[in-house]
């Protein structure tokens, strides 16, 4: 049985990253492996010891985890990420000894770095991240440990990024992207003989133990209000825009459907509730992937904003129509493309006349798309494991 490293497990508050996680480690155990997970969280804060008690409740004791090599925390005060900056410095740059991390990681057969939304490099903060969350990779390859990295999707590298970020990539095994928009993006600006395109691990979460539902006339609605990581607040002129472009889908179509709101990811409950209550809709909020699977099994159709809200429902064949910004990245768009589903971006022009035309065809037609949808998800997961089989 190999042994394999998964560089990170991320938050359970977020039922995206949650998402992700679970994909990556499915589809290792799906091939026999033995996974040793590392979180991106120390022991003692409440992101660790709410993500393990559910991968306890989810997988037993048939998966290692461990605590991050660092104390990374977007919410603390600027004291205290100046601390916690200076001591991963520390570590990355050799100062300070971390012979416990380093053993634990090196005793393996493989060390994968999990997929997400990390390849960008805007700023120093930016810069300093990559440096802590690549640190892992940078040990794999100086022992000769070989590494790869599941689906990823990129955005915006300056040269600080670059110098961190395209070493690493080179002397990888394989680099997966998450849709082709970012696969072409890093293939221009660093063309290489191991990079491959393919769909985002949520796509792979093991499902043998979801129940079958029928669809109800019902559509389900995501909702997201903050800029590009989550960091903070889309502007109000934008929020405004939300609640008015939604509100016109709504509207059109109540006397047609029931709808409901669904909240996956902590932040946007509270302007999500405001939404709900202006249309009289009922809410659900749910940060467990099982849970939102089966909520958008039932459904007919998904109007999203949430890129994993569209992923989950997706993956049980369950169209979706995206809403988003142009800020948040190729990753939208570029999966929306390969699967055929309509959006808007909202920061360009449109109609929400048309936008209403190209909801009800997807729900005339679901039975349709259904079929096309599922067929390329799992083309994709067989064309992937082919790819990394070999390495492992």
């Amino acid at each position: 049985m190999k042994t394999i490293c998964l560089i990170y497990g991320y938050s359970a508050r977020n039922a995206g990253d949650l998402a992700i996680t679970l994909g990556a480690i499915d589809v290792l155990k799906s091939l026999g492996c033995q996974v040793k997970l590392f979180s991106r969280y120390k022991y003692q804060q409440n992101d660790y010891i709410e993500s393990e008690r559910y991968l306890r409740e989810r997988y037993g004791n048939d998966l290692e985890i461990f605590e991050s090599p660092f104390f990374l925390d977007r919410s603390s005060n600027l004291f205290s990420s100046l601390v916690h900056y200076m001591s991963g410095a520390a570590v990355v740059f050799g100062l300070k000894s971390n012979k416990q991390f380093c053993q634990q990681l090196l005793d393996s057969d493989c060390v994968i770095f999990n997929g997400g939304n990390l390849f960008r490099c805007h700023s120093f903060i930016d810069y300093a991240r990559l440096c802590a969350l690549m640190y892992p990779l940078k040990v794999a390859k100086s022992a000769h440990v070989p590494y790869m990295i599941f689906p990823q999707s990129a955005s915006t590298i300056n040269e600080m990024g670059q110098k961190i970020l395209f070493p690493l990539l080179e002397g990888a095994c394989k680099v997966f992207f998450r849709e082709k928009e970012s696969y072409d993006y890093m293939g221009e600006l660093m063309p290489s003989g191991n990079f491959e395109q393919t769909i985002d691990l949520a796509f792979f979460i093991n499902k043998d133990t979801l129940l079958s539902v029928k669809r109800k006339k019902m559509i389900a609605i995501t909702l997201r209000f903050h800029t590009v990581g989550d960091i903070g607040y889309l502007p109000e002129k934008y929020i405004e825009d939300i609640f008015e472009r939604m509100g016109n889908y709504v509207t059109a179509l109540k006397c047609e459907y029931e709808f409901v709101v669904v909240v996956q990811t902590d932040k946007d409950y509270l302007k999500s509730q405001q939404f709900a209550a202006k249309h009289e809709l009922r809410l659900i909020k749910s940060n467990d992937p099982m849970e939102l699977l089966y909520i958008y099994r039932s459904v007919s159709l998904l109007i999203g904003m949430r890129l994993h809200s569209i992923i989950l429902s997706l993956s049980v064949g369950t169209p979706c129509f995206g809403l988003f910004y142009k800020q948040w990245g190729l990753k939208n768009s570029g999966m929306m493309n390969y699967f055929g589903m309509p959006y808007t971006i909202m920061d360009e022009p449109s109609e929400a006349v048309s936008d209403v035309k190209a909801i009800r065809d997807l729900i005339a037609n679901i039975d349709r798309h259904s079929i096309a949808i599922m067929e390329k998800v799992n083309r994709e997961y067989k064309n992937m494991v082919a790819k990394f089989i070999p390495i492992i």
